[in-house]
Order: structure tokens, then sequence, then C-alpha cells
């Protein structure tokens, strides 16, 4: 397949992409004791995650 035979896959996975990351930080975050050094680790991995998912919307539209 050629790159423009591709573009409606890629819109299509990039927003399963978010969710799916969402959806796991929100299972962690549900799972998780409530101690401070546990919601520093949640907090640290959300941050890391936005990161990764932002990252990676701003380089597919490139």
């Amino acid at each position: 397949m050629s790159y423009p035979e591709c573009n409606w896959l890629k819109t299509a996975i990039e927003p399963t992409v978010v969710v799916q990351f969402l959806g796991f930080l929100v299972a962690y975050a549900a799972g998780s004791s409530r101690q401070w050094k546990t919601s520093a680790h949640v907090g640290t991995l959300v941050i890391a995650v936005l990161a990764y998912v932002a990252t990676h919307v701003m380089l597919s539209n490139c």
C-alpha cells in the first residue's frame, strides 16, 4: 500500500492508541494504593504517557 491509501488507517489508529493509553493509566491509578510514594509513581507515569502521546501526535502530522 502506498501512503495515500494508508491515510484512513492512520486516522483510525491514532485515537485508538490515545484511548488505550488513557485506559491503562486509569486502570493503573485505580489499582494502586493511595500512599504518597505510589501516588508519585502514578503521577510520573501519567506525565510520561501524556508526553509520549503528544510527541506521537505531533510527529504523525509531519
